[in-house]
């Protein structure tokens, strides 16, 4: 990753990152990716990262005293089940950034149904 290549532009190590921009996250949504992170994102699975099964995170909730709402469970997993996907898919490097088109276009509407979502739980 740091070997020069041979017309003298920077390495794959320097030029890693450059030029990424992610899109900007609704803050409804932060206490997700910090428990998506307490978690570790996936499990080792036969051929490579897995999605977390239910049991798992059960146990990791348990373990942790971790309180989850049902949606929070549900998120979870499906974060997990994407990521471990993503991290299958990035091994192609013609494959575009997952957040390029829907996502980034419809990050305010995300946004709200996320607010509703979370003020629906709440009572």
């Amino acid at each position: 990753m740091a070997a020069k290549p041979k017309d003298g532009g920077p390495s794959r190590l320097e030029s890693y990152g450059t030029g990424v921009h992610y899109p900007p996250l609704p803050p409804e949504g932060e206490h997700l990716i910090d428990l998506a992170r307490a978690m570790g994102w996936f499990m080792p699975g036969n051929m490579g990262p897995v999605g977390f099964s239910a049991q798992e995170l059960l146990a990791w909730s348990t373990g942790t005293r971790t309180p989850l709402s049902a949606w929070e469970f549900s998120t979870l997993l499906d974060m997990s089940r994407g990521y471990a996907t993503e991290l299958h898919g990035a091994s192609d490097g013609a494959r575009p950034p997952p957040w390029d088109g829907f996502a980034a276009a419809h990050s305010a509407a995300i946004g709200q149904r996320m607010r509703a979502a979370l003020r629906s739980a709440a009572g």
